[in-house]
């Protein structure tokens, strides 16, 4: 889906453009992706591939870029997550092309969208992570652009012990509230569209 936008992007830029490329890059881009982000170590559940979208946006200062991403993930099953980070980039050029390695840090949500009773777990906490991509110059305002990272999350989430005994020969249930937590390593894999301005 992402690669049918590759010509329309090309060919949005107007005739006029070509001549305006100036020896100032466009100091922000904003981009869409989608991809797969495999997670490792999830408790209860084991591994995990995650589908995902992201809004991005980039501000460029030289050769560094500081940035916002949101993202949202989903299981096919019941649950999703967002993810919301500040993002440092370093780039390296490549003609009007681009590498780039950064690091990202912010915060993790998750909730079961099915909301049964048996599995309506809201899910909080922080993630830290790297990646590395490659921005590839279309035209003078679109790029193509494909990222790849490894990302830690930390969370917490209310659960509850079913406690039973017997008083006085009556079976009586009790629920424990207690709060627990868990730990993820997710790969997320991305490759989208920018737009520089």
């Amino acid at each position: 889906m992402t690669l049918s936008f590759l010509p329309l992007a090309a060919m949005a830029q107007d005739a006029i453009e070509a001549d305006d490329i100036k020896a100032t890059p466009y100091k922000n881009e904003i981009g869409i992706s989608t991809g797969l982000a495999p997670s490792f170590f999830k408790k209860y559940s084991g591994t995990e591939v995650w589908v995902t979208t992201r809004l991005t946006y980039l501000h460029n200062m030289n050769n560094t870029q500081l940035g916002l991403i949101l993202e949202g993930s989903a299981l096919p099953w019941d649950d999703g997550n967002i993810i919301a980070t500040i993002v440092l980039n370093k780039k390296f050029p490549v003609g009007k092309s681009y590498f780039y390695v950064g690091s990202n840090a912010g915060f993790y949500y998750a909730d079961a969208i099915s909301k049964s009773p048996f599995n309506d777990v809201k899910k909080t906490g922080y993630t830290l992570g790297i990646q590395a991509g490659l921005s590839l110059h279309l035209s003078n305002r679109f790029s193509f652009f494909s990222e790849i990272g490894a990302r830690s999350t930390q969370y917490w989430f209310e659960d509850y012990y079913r406690f039973e005994r017997n008083h006085w020969g009556v079976k009586e249930v009790e629920w424990i509230r207690y709060i627990d937590n868990g730990f993820l390593i997710s790969l997320p894999g991305t490759m989208g569209i920018r737009y520089r301005f």
